[in-house]
């Protein structure tokens, strides 16, 4: 499902009162429009992914490709067998000398890094010959007047909101300031529903 781009735009020049674009030009309405997509991505950074081969690089340290933003599922080797997603402390403590195993193409085991999403571990060492089948989330892409954005209809009413939250935002020192946090409230309460929407639905699942 899709949504386009120039109705979220039109409808916000119709709720500033600047159906002629004089105050808020569609220019700078499109532009809070892709700021307003990256902050839903890094709110729901699964809501943007692409799977893709992973070349893995000699040894044990790891980084995911250019473009994208996080590793969010390792499904296998491309040359067989699934790879498992484990906690450092249970390689160190099972095989305390895992680093100075011999390398091989094939990855066991992958160690997420707690505070960087753009580099992992994998187990055993790789002779550089590996390759990963894998899911990222990636950057959103940016958007055009004229085009569509590949996501749910649901989030053009809080995309719209995000828009006039920057538009009010640009008035501050005209008391429109009240406005902008109004609408920027209303993003957020509508990005909050969305996850807890979704929340239910994954539980309804398992």
């Amino acid at each position: 499902m899709t949504i386009a781009i120039a109705p979220i735009l039109n409808r916000a020049s119709t709720l500033l009162l600047d159906g002629t674009g004089v105050r808020w030009p569609q220019t700078e309405l499109l532009d809070w429009l892709n700021d307003g997509v990256l902050e839903i991505a890094t709110m729901k950074p699964l809501l943007f992914t692409a799977r893709s081969t992973m070349p893995i690089a000699a040894g044990v340290f790891q980084t995911i490709p250019a473009g994208t933003r996080q590793l969010h599922r390792i499904i296998a080797n491309i040359a067989g067998p699934v790879v498992r997603i484990v906690p450092e402390k249970v390689i160190n403590s099972q095989d305390p000398g895992w680093y100075e195993k011999t390398p091989t193409a094939l990855v066991k085991y992958v160690i997420l890094e707690e505070f960087n999403s753009k580099h992992f571990l994998c187990y055993p060492p790789n002779d550089g010959t590996g390759q990963l089948d894998a899911v990222f989330s990636i950057d959103p892409p940016v958007l055009v007047a004229d085009g569509t954005i590949d996501i749910d209809l649901v989030y053009s009413n809080p995309l719209l909101a995000f828009v006039l939250y920057r538009a009010f935002l640009k008035d501050a020192d005209t008391s429109d300031d009240a406005k902008a946090a109004a609408y920027y409230e209303t993003f957020s309460h509508h990005m909050g529903l969305s996850v807890v929407g979704e929340a239910q639905v994954q539980a309804k699942e398992v």
